[in-house]
This record gives C-alpha cells, structure tokens and sequence, in this order.
C-alpha cells in the first residue's frame, strides 16, 4: 500500500495512448479517443453492427478509471476512451469547447449507429451536456458532479490555487483519502496483497488476468494528474456544473444515473434523485455501499444495468 500512495504522489507523467483511434480528433487540443481493450490487449469478437460507447473520465482525468468494466461492455459496445491529459493542457480549461467537440463527435457517428455517452463525476457533467448539445441514444452519468457549485468544493478549490506544491499533493491525498474511497474498497485493496485473485485461474480467468496487468500500472499513475491540468479542469468544472443547474431540464435523452450511496465528495444518494426529478426520462441505479471512486468496481455490472436500461427505451 505505500508503494501505491508514493506512486501516486510521486508520478506525473500522462497516460498516453499507443494506439490512438481511427476516430480520434484531427488535433488533439482536447484529448485523444482510443480503445482500451486494443490497447491493453484484450480481445473481442468483432461486430459491426455494435453500438458506440463513449467514456468520459473523471476530473484528474484518469480514463482507465472504469477499466474493471471495460471487458464486459466490450461484448455489447465498442468502447473509445478518451484521454484528455494527452490533450492541450492550456485547453482543459474549455468547458464549451471540449463538449462543443464531443458533441460534434457524437453527431458524426451517430448518423452510421447508436451513440452512447458515458462519464465519471467531471465526465458525468459532460456527458450531461453532451447529451443535451448531441441528443445522443442514451446518456450514463455515474456520481455526476452536477452539485459541485452546491458543495463545500469551490471554496476548497479557492484555497487549493496559493498552496505550495508539497501543501497542493498532501491536500489531494487528504481529499482521495477521505471523501473519495470508501471502506469496502480499501479492504479490497489491501486484501489483494496478500491473495491476489489475478494469480488464480479458477477466479480470475488468465485473459482477465494479463488485461488487469496491463493496465493496472496506467490506471493507477492516472490518479495523479500534473498541477496545471488538474486545476484547470477544476475550473471548467465550475462552469459546467453551473451551466447545468439552468440547463439539464432540457435534456432530452434517455439518462442512467448510476450512484454511490456513501458518495462523500460530490453527495450521489443525495443528488441522483434530484437528477431523476429534472430530466424527463432517467433512471436511477444505486451502488450499495459504494464511495465515489468505488461505483465501478466488482459491486456494478454496467453492462447488466445498462441492458436493463436500455430494454425500457429501445
């Protein structure tokens, strides 16, 4: 456990993809998409005719934070991730332009096949405002961060911004350590060093097992996002979530709210009913025991609580 909380304290290089999509952006001012499971190495039958699955990720703009599900969702979607940090770190800050080109996106393809958009607390504000700008078939929004300007988060933010750089990364730990895990997925961490399931077949098939390995060093370097970058997403996080307050009635997709119900960061049990009582036509999956980083875990199929979901509107 030490050696991960140095790693996260220690690493700031971005996760870069090696194999960018055919799909990606002509310029990567805001980020670039790729397929996680090529990337990562692990394959899936190749359908045509398969919807696409946009992932949005999370406000330190780890896009492996839902790696766990990626395999599964694979099987019914091709996945593109995007990776904003291999982007324009000047851009980050972009609230309208990053969902003006999202939606763009999400325009483009959607007229060869459905579209799905789905986002982690940032990236659950996003695909919110993706979903109104685009009317994509569906949007996901896990533990969106639609209170953030409701929340003691900004003045936090503020205060963030005149911090050294020692006072910055111990703050983040704080944060992470506190308000973004919870207790279930802490013994699931620490349980893992001593029995690691990825070294039994019987648990852990060995295709799972070499995926997982592959992309557990990037996944956990992601948490770690350069000063620069992470304080410029704070700042579009502001915007979004307060354009959002005047705007998400307007959304006319089909929305899946997926919440942690001891989300301590952002207030999921709290603010996902809200969402549902705002968006004409959304549905509310809750995580029992789930912190705000723990929601994708083991404890959520996504790919079942989508195709439930998907089987009210389709």
């Amino acid at each position: 456990m030490q050696n991960v909380l140095l790693v996260l304290i220690t690493t700031t290089a971005a996760f870069t993809p090696s194999k960018p999509s055919q799909y990606a952006w002509p310029s990567t001012t805001y980020g670039v998409w790729f397929d996680p499971l090529i990337e990562f190495g692990y394959s899936v039958p190749q359908q045509h005719d398969k919807p696409l699955l946009l992932y949005l990720p999370p406000l330190e703009g780890n896009c492996l934070a839902a790696f766990a599900q990626f395999p599964k969702l694979g099987a019914d979607y091709e996945i593109l991730a995007l990776s904003p940090r291999a982007g324009d770190v000047n851009a980050a800050s972009d609230w309208s332009g990053s969902v003006e080109a999202i939606a763009a996106f999400v325009e483009r393809e959607s007229r060869t096949r459905d579209v799905y958009v789905c986002g982690e607390s940032y990236g659950g504000c996003q695909a919110l405002a993706v979903g109104i700008a685009a009317k994509p078939k569906g949007v996901v929004a896990v533990n969106p961060a639609t209170s953030f300007c409701r929340s003691d988060l900004p003045e936090i933010a503020e205060r963030m911004k005149t911090m050294s750089n020692i006072e910055f990364a111990l703050t983040s730990l704080s944060l992470l350590a506190t308000r973004v895990g919870d207790p279930t997925q802490t013994r699931t961490i620490l349980s893992t060093l001593w029995d690691n399931p990825m070294k039994d077949p019987k648990r852990c098939p060995p295709k799972l097992a070499d995926y997982f390995e592959a992309v557990l060093p990037p996944f956990v370097e992601g948490f770690n996002a350069p000063r620069p970058f992470f304080e410029a997403r704070l700042k579009a996080l502001g915007i979004g979530a307060a354009e959002l307050e005047k705007t998400l009635a307007s959304l006319d997709a089909p929305l899946l709210v997926v919440a942690g119900d001891v989300d301590r960061l952002v207030g999921s049990a709290e603010e996902a009913p809200r969402i549902a009582s705002v968006v004409r036509d959304a549905k509310v999956h809750v995580v029992r025991g789930a912190g705000h980083s723990g929601t994708l875990d083991q404890r959520c199929d996504l790919r079942e609580v989508m195709a439930d979901w998907r089987a009210g509107f389709s």
